[in-house]
């Protein structure tokens, strides 16, 4: 199943054309939003994250050891 996904996502990619545009570097360290991000941290600090990014944090660290 996984081998012909990979050949399915192969044969995609080879009519996909991408563009890189250098102008929009500039704006990489300025943020768009401050208040929705201030209001999204207040919320993660104090309801947490889901369940599901913990146990994938603890596989990629389990991983990384091997």
């Amino acid at each position: 199943m996984k081998n012909e996904e990979s050949k399915l996502f192969n044969e995609l990619i080879k009519n996909i054309k991408i563009t890189y545009n250098p102008e929009l570097d500039k704006d990489e360290d300025v943020i768009s939003f401050p208040d929705k991000l201030k209001k999204g941290r207040e919320t993660i600090a104090r309801i947490g994250m889901p369940k599901a990014y913990y146990e994938q944090m603890a596989k990629q660290n389990e991983e990384k050891k091997e």
